[in-house]
């Protein structure tokens, strides 16, 4: 993925010594090679597990793991990815519990509520905001613009609409507008990455 120098990924962050317990259930942490992002599970029947191409693409191979809400650690491996989106499927060898409900980006509207949920510093948790722009477009890719705190090692995490939908995958913040992230919007990335029928449905409005 080929970033301007307006923009910084939300990389993986160093992981601490000590074992991550994710409370937030629309955010795992990711982990492998000493560093730590986030993820949000996509598919749980088939163990899918969709995140930020960047937060895995340097870790070592068989070194990817996946923290499940009761602190179970999962192998990980890369079973596809989309370098337009910056996006990564991950498969963990171990059951998840349902990931949240898609949620649709292109009905939200400039100051609408959401939260992001994702393990910035292995903490899981949730910052609240709002919506700034729909379709924003940024070094040639269109982006959910959103007012909310994004540290680093919340890619891959999840953005939700105030009914607690999916409707976005964090990716980026902008340095030369602080407190704004950029997400890749849920209907991109279910284009490109369907999900089964037994998934929760699109969220009702």
């Amino acid at each position: 993925m080929v970033l301007s120098l307006l923009a910084l990924a939300l990389v993986a962050t160093p992981a601490p010594g000590g074992s991550v317990l994710p409370p937030e259930p629309a955010a795992l942490a990711v982990r492998g090679g000493g560093w730590i992002g986030s993820g949000v599970v996509w598919d749980a029947a088939a163990r899918r597990v969709l995140t930020a191409l960047h937060v895995v693409e340097e870790m070592p191979e068989g070194a990817i793991e996946v923290v499940t809400r009761g602190g179970v650690r999962l192998a990980a491996r890369i079973v596809d990815r989309e370098p337009l989106l910056d996006l990564a499927l991950l498969e963990v060898a171990g059951p998840l519990e349902a990931g949240p409900p898609l949620g649709a980006a292109d009905r939200l509207a400039p100051g609408d509520a959401i939260a992001l949920a994702g393990c910035p510093r292995a903490l899981c948790g949730r910052s609240d905001g709002h919506v700034i722009a729909v379709g924003r477009r940024f070094a040639g890719s269109r982006y959910l613009s959103v007012a909310a705190e994004a540290r680093p090692g919340a890619s891959g995490g999840a953005v939700l609409d105030s009914h607690g939908a999916l409707v976005g995958i964090i990716d980026l913040t902008l340095l030369r507008e602080p407190g704004v992230a950029l997400a890749v919007p849920i209907e991109r990335a279910a284009e490109r990455f369907p999900r089964p029928s037994t998934s929760p449905p699109l969220a009702a409005r």
